[in-house]
């Protein structure tokens, strides 16, 4: 009986690591980019490509490879030390102001408390931290209160759980953007088409810092490493020549049948291997070298973004996938081994 207890924890662990794995199908098609100070693209450049782009793709909103004709923009920059004001009770306070095109919750750093992020059009609408309502405010539920932000009024609508000084507000149309993130949806080939969609519309391209189809290629490939293990190890046991041609045929059978489990899984939840990592020639030696150079270097670049919401998400998901996966994946291997999962010269028995 316990032999089977261990087996279900296993199982379970397994399960669990594998809807992480699909949870990060959202990172698909979804690509970070950060640009020095004056060289990001305007909040009315982006709005202006966006809308071209929209106008010239209506009626196709999905390609037949997948993913979005256009992306879903958002865009933000950081100033420190701006003051926030509430002139009702006369208070104000420095803190971090966060100018922010598209969604608001893409760009936040903490969760929500109380309210929402508003609407992507709301141009009177900001979100403040729970540090800055208490000190304007002397309370957290303050949605629909005034505050005055670089010289202009908000009405909050949201709060989030930060207890630092943070406030996020609409972009000014002629604001210079920092960070940019392109989400083009499952199945798309997102570096590819935020670099053509950058230079269609003669905005410089950014330093890629999350490219959200390697988290998602990467949690499929460790949440199927259990299956592969344990269709490796009986394919072994079927050539080991001391069993006879009963066991051999069961093991290997079987083997065969996890292999072809995970090369449906593949198939049927979208995992596989991104496009912008698959060279376009095989006797291009050099290829290996550039791209994991290029991989190398986004991932140092990838501080840039960690203070975001979503990265931090992501990352605690491809975490979390990772150890139950490699987990449930040696412990079957033991349990197989230990457990006398065998042939015992009278065929195939627990």
């Amino acid at each position: 009986m316990r032999k089977w207890i261990i087996l279900f924890i296993l199982v379970t662990l397994w399960g669990y690591g594998g809807i992480q794995a699909l949870s990060l199908n959202t990172a698909d098609g979804r690509i970070f980019m950060y640009y020095r100070e004056g060289e990001g693209p305007r909040a009315e450049e982006l709005d202006r490509a966006l809308g071209r782009e929209q106008g010239e793709t209506a009626g196709t909103e999905r390609e037949d490879q997948g993913g979005s004709v256009y992306p879903e923009l958002t865009a933000w920059s950081l100033a420190e030390e701006v003051k926030v004001q509430n002139l009702e009770l006369g208070r104000d306070k420095k803190a971090d102001c966060l100018s922010v095109y598209g969604l608001m919750e893409l760009a936040s750093c903490r969760e929500l408390e109380q309210g929402t992020y508003g609407y992507r059009t709301d141009r009177e609408g900001c979100v403040i931290s729970k540090g800055l309502a208490m000190d304007l405010f002397g309370a957290v539920e303050v949605t629909g209160k005034r505050v005055v932000c670089r010289d202009r009024p908000y009405i909050v609508r949201g709060v989030t759980d930060d207890p630092d000084y943070v406030i996020l507000i609409p972009a000014k149309k002629e604001e210079g953007m920092r960070c940019l993130l392109m989400d083009y949806g499952k199945g798309a080939s997102a570096k590819t088409k935020a670099e053509g969609f950058l230079y269609r519309y003669g905005m410089k391209r950014g330093y890629v810092c999350v490219d959200g189809s390697l988290f998602f290629a990467a949690a499929g490939m460790v949440s199927l490493l259990p299956l592969w293990a344990s269709a490796l190890w009986l394919c072994q046991k079927a050539v080991k020549p001391d069993l006879g041609v009963r066991d051999r045929m069961c093991s290997g059978g079987a083997g065969i049948l996890l292999l072809a489990a995970g090369i449906f899984l593949i198939w049927r939840l979208g995992f596989g291997i991104p496009g912008d990592i698959i060279p376009t020639r095989w006797s291009d030696f050099d290829f290996w070298t550039r791209k994991f150079g290029e991989l190398q270097s986004d991932m140092e670049r990838m501080g840039e973004a960690y203070q975001v919401q979503w990265l931090d998400d992501l990352k605690k998901r491809l975490f979390v996938c990772t150890v139950c996966c490699l987990t449930a994946g040696t412990g079957g291997i033991i349990w197989l081994h230990c457990m006398k999962w065998g042939w015992k010269g009278n065929g195939f028995r627990v």
